[in-house]
């Protein structure tokens, strides 16, 4: 009786063992399971980390080459820009002030201009010349002397802080103005020449 009793102990205990092997296998197989799952997931995680990252670093470079290009463009159309305006003011700005300095230059540019003015008319114009207040000792005597007949006929000459160089013309009643300044001549053969000039010394 004992035999049996023991036997059949020894039953239940093997067949407990064998099914707590069996439950233990089983819950490390779903553990390792889940852990290969885990780190699969990390892996996967990471990778696109890694080629998030990569990403933007290279959208930061080409946005830093974009930039530099940009920068480096500007930078030499500025310097050619700058090159082209110290040129022009060798051979436009300083003549041109020269030439409309010259109070002989001047005159006769106003003798000109009273005697073309309106010679369908015949008569002669009441102008009004606006002279550099600046140049007034270097100017008046020698145009009053230049246009002793135009200055009898109606012409009159005033200085004006207004004007740094040339002169202007209005007639009597004021309703436009016909300006001479040297900014005037200036502007007006910079306009035809920095383009000739940027592409003489660029080429383009």
């Amino acid at each position: 009786m004992d035999d049996k009793i023991k036997e059949i102990t020894e039953k239940l205990y093997q067949d407990g063992v064998a099914k707590g092997r069996a439950r233990a296998e089983e819950i490390i197989g779903e553990a390792q399971k889940k852990a290969d799952e885990t780190i699969q997931a990390a892996q996967e995680e990471a990778a696109r980390i890694i080629a998030e990252a990569r990403k933007q670093a290279e959208d930061f470079r080409q946005t830093i080459e974009s930039d530099v290009r940009l920068s480096a463009g500007q930078a030499v159309n500025a310097l050619k820009q700058q090159i082209v305006d110290a040129l022009l003011l060798e051979i436009v700005d300083k003549p041109i002030r020269a030439v409309l300095s010259n109070p002989a230059v001047i005159g006769d540019l106003l003798k000109l201009v009273f005697q073309k003015w309106d010679i369908r008319s015949g008569e002669h114009p009441t102008l009004e010349v606006l002279l550099p207040e600046s140049k007034r000792e270097e100017l008046e005597q020698s145009l009053r002397a230049a246009l002793q007949q135009e200055l009898a006929k109606g012409m009159t000459l005033r200085f004006t802080r207004a004007l740094k160089g040339g002169f202007q013309i209005k007639p009597s009643d004021g309703l436009f103005k016909i300006s001479f300044t040297d900014e005037d001549f200036t502007a007006f053969f910079q306009e035809y020449l920095r383009p000739k000039t940027r592409e003489f010394l660029f080429g383009r």
